[in-house]
């Protein structure tokens, strides 16, 4: 029950560094804005996209909480103190930024 638990608020959390990631990309979109210039229609349920670019998609909204919640649960096969769950959570959400800006970036 605690794997599934620590699972579950692992992905909650996956999905808050996303959310808190999208505010950060405005911030960098309104100091850069080379960086943030869209080519073509990427506006959901207006253009029709193909298999890739939905499979991306997808990829970016539900990666950072399947990833989270996996290493989790790997992570809660002992018991571990709050320091350890702590790191492992500033861990995973300095990856997931540092993936997302170098996506950005690129």
């Amino acid at each position: 029950m605690r794997r599934l638990l620590g699972a579950v608020s692992f992905a909650i959390l996956g999905f808050i560094s996303l959310w808190l990631w999208v505010g950060i990309d405005e911030k960098i979109c309104e100091h850069f804005p080379k960086l943030c210039i869209r080519h073509g229609c990427h506006e959901l349920g207006k253009c029709p996209i193909d298999f890739w670019q939905g499979l991306v998609f997808l990829v970016i909204v539900f990666g950072p909480p399947v990833v989270f919640a996996v290493s989790a649960a790997i992570f809660s096969r002992q018991r571990r103190s709050w320091l350890g769950w702590s790191s492992l959570l500033c861990g995973l959400v300095a990856l997931h930024w540092t993936t997302m800006l170098i996506d950005r970036v690129i």
